[in-house]
């Protein structure tokens, strides 16, 4: 078994072809239903269905059918983003989730911890610590770069689930940000 996490698939959302040109370098045509296929191909490629997803967001657009969520392999848990504040109410959406939140911690081990939120923020939990956010929302169009957090929208993971392996391979090259000592 294995972790992953992903964010900003957008299922069913046609603009986002638009605003979002990174997602046509992978594709031949601006066709949304492609860029659904692909992004179930390619989830499904990684992830087995005895594997645990993350996805911190923005999962599908409102007025697209939920049944592509019945052909993602893993058990997927939900930290709510921006787009998905209107449907985490409809049962025909949320269970499709083993859980729902707008902001969750994974616990690795005793030094290891994965902070995930929609949005990126500047200080998170055990941060001084060593410990990694995980956000979305931003299509690499992020300007500021933090040590140890990471944008892991489709548009910065080559429309892919990323592991929690490849994750923490990236944040070991990361300096900690040390608190000063006070006096």
């Amino acid at each position: 078994m294995e972790i992953f996490f992903i964010s900003d698939t957008h299922f069913g959302h046609q603009n986002v072809l638009k605003y979002c040109p990174k997602r046509l370098e992978f594709l031949t045509t601006d066709d949304v239903q492609k860029m659904d296929e692909l992004l179930v191909k390619n989830w499904n490629d990684r992830v087995s269905p005895f594997d645990t997803v993350y996805h911190l967001g923005d999962v599908i657009f409102a007025k697209t059918t939920f049944d592509v969520l019945d052909r993602l392999n893993g058990t997927i848990h939900l930290i709510e983003g921006n787009h998905d504040s209107r449907l985490v109410n409809k049962p025909a959406f949320s269970k499709k989730f083993k859980s729902i939140s707008k902001y969750d911690e994974l616990n690795i081990d005793k030094e290891t911890t994965i902070c995930m939120f929609h949005y990126p923020i500047e200080q998170w939990n055990k941060k001084h610590y060593g410990a990694i956010h995980l956000h979305g929302h931003c299509h690499g169009t992020l300007d500021t770069v933090l040590p140890r957090r990471y944008d892991v929208g489709v548009d910065c993971t080559e429309m892919c689930p990323i592991s929690l392996d490849e994750i923490l391979a990236r944040a070991k090259n990361d300096p900690v940000e040390i608190l000063p000592q006070r006096n």
